[in-house]
């Protein structure tokens, strides 16, 4: 057979099969997409919201004040984008309604856009809501700022991610010169078995009231159900709370069975100030914060001016008698109170425990633990640096509190910090422990501590 009669025969078989395969794409089912929408008022973002089917695109093209929330509803998949850069959403004066955005759970929003809260405050009896937006279901931030909004309910915050299968995403944006004024949230409050995961973008220059107790920048809250923050990027800076840039558990009301875990991966946590403990991150009885990279630097606190861990068993377990019936072991395990820190990468620098810079806070361990402070049986420092942090009394680089605590540490560098009285590159109290292993090489050195009378 000759070559020109295979190739003949070939070609018009690749034509069949072309032909074929027309027909089959003409007529497989299209997944319903309704078609992208342009709006300019609030009755008609309402209404696109409203008729969104499973993806909807909408481009707001003006500045629009809300008359009430919007609701994502399940099965909904709706993206919001600005037409330009400075569009921004507001709140009309005196409309009713406690968020931008209700995502209800199976529901999905997607926003590209600027929200200025000013005129919405979320009052101290609504429980459970967020200003810019209480989700259910499923949220991403592609990019805008988020600003200006004050949220004083309890258990609440301005963003809320509440509820199993809740979920926020931030990708790129600003969340920015926000206040919660009340306990148990923060300008995010992740609770009730809600995820919340930052790949980049910025949180700063918010405010969460140091005169109340329990709150903080970001909140991963341990109880009905397990919470979890993962951080892959972006910046939490310069915000100010009773804990600092990330609070992860409960300090008075865990239930015993949820935890809530940080996992920082990536990323910087820097320049915030708690009134009370963990100025960068503070892990409580639930909490577990899982350190594989990134830096924590410049925080300030009265305890744990870097990263504090405190699981109460001293103080719920020791001082009411039952140390004999739980021990310290059981409590991390069997009651869920472990108040974690894994650190296994990454750097804690230039961060400062002060002995007391609010005059309402009386604490016997203020000013120890300038890069870390240890009041937990299940810390360990295996790999990263600890370095440049300053402790005004005691532990600049690590403290480790009394019996029965006990930090395991390895491959870890503890270098240049500087304590006022005693241990600056650590300090364990007189009843405290800490392990050490080299196994692929550790340094303690250039460390300085300078006593009372000024003796070095």
């Amino acid at each position: 057979m000759g070559e020109r009669s295979i190739y003949r025969r070939g070609g018009a078989l690749l034509a069949v099969v072309a032909a074929v395969l027309a027909v089959v794409c003409a007529l497989a089912p299209v997944a319903a997409r309704a078609a992208d929408k342009t709006v300019g008022t609030f009755g008609e973002l309402q209404q696109a919201v409203a008729d969104a089917t499973d993806e909807t695109v909408i481009t707001v093209g003006e500045d629009i004040a809300f008359e009430g929330t919007v609701t994502v509803a399940a099965g909904q998949n709706v993206t919001i984008n600005g037409a330009a850069e400075d569009v921004t959403l507001s709140w009309q004066e005196g409309a009713s309604g406690k968020s931008f955005f209700d995502v209800e759970a199976g529901g999905s929003l997607t926003l590209d856009v600027n929200i200025d809260a000013a005129a919405l405050s979320v009052g101290s009896g609504s429980s459970y809501v967020g200003n810019f937006a209480t989700v259910n279901g499923s949220l991403t931030l592609e990019g805008g700022t988020y600003q200006n909004a004050t949220c004083r309910s309890y258990e609440a915050g301005c963003f809320l991610v509440d509820g199993e299968g809740a979920t926020m995403t931030i990708s790129d944006a600003t969340i920015t010169n926000n206040q919660f004024t009340n306990q148990m949230g923060g300008i995010i409050t992740v609770q009730r078995g809600g995820e919340l995961t930052m790949n980049g973008g910025t949180i700063t220059d918010n405010v969460s009231d140091q005169g109340q107790i329990n709150n903080s920048t970001v909140y991963v809250r341990g109880t009905e159900g397990n919470a979890t923050f993962t951080m892959n990027g972006g910046e939490i800076s310069n915000n100010t709370g009773f804990m600092g840039g990330v609070f992860v558990g409960e300090r008075f009301q865990p239930d015993y069975t949820s935890t809530a875990t940080f996992t920082m991966n990536d990323g910087t946590i820097s320049g915030n100030k708690a009134g009370y403990c963990g100025g960068g991150v503070a892990i409580w009885t639930s909490g577990s914060f899982y350190m594989k990279g990134g830096t924590i630097s410049n925080n300030l606190a009265p305890i744990g001016g870097g990263v504090a861990a405190s699981d109460l068993y001293k103080s719920a377990v020791e001082s009411t008698g039952n140390s004999g019936a739980i021990s310290v072991e059981d409590w991390g395990e069997k009651y869920n109170c472990p108040a974690r820190f894994e650190m296994t990468g990454g750097t804690i620098t230039g961060n400062t425990a002060v002995y007391n810079y609010l005059e309402f806070l009386d604490s016997t361990d203020g000013g120890c633990g300038g890069g870390v402070y240890v009041a937990s049986n299940t810390c360990s420092i295996f790999a990263g640096t600890i370095s440049n942090n300053t402790a005004e009394r005691q532990g600049g680089g690590v403290y480790v509190g009394s019996t029965p605590y006990v930090l395991h540490m390895k491959d870890v560098l503890v270098t240049d910090n500087t304590a006022s009285i005693l241990g600056g590159g650590m300090w364990l109290c007189p009843t405290g422990d800490a392990h050490t292993s080299v196994s692929n090489g550790a340094l303690i050195s250039g460390n300085s501590a300078t006593s009372a009378d000024g003796a070095t």
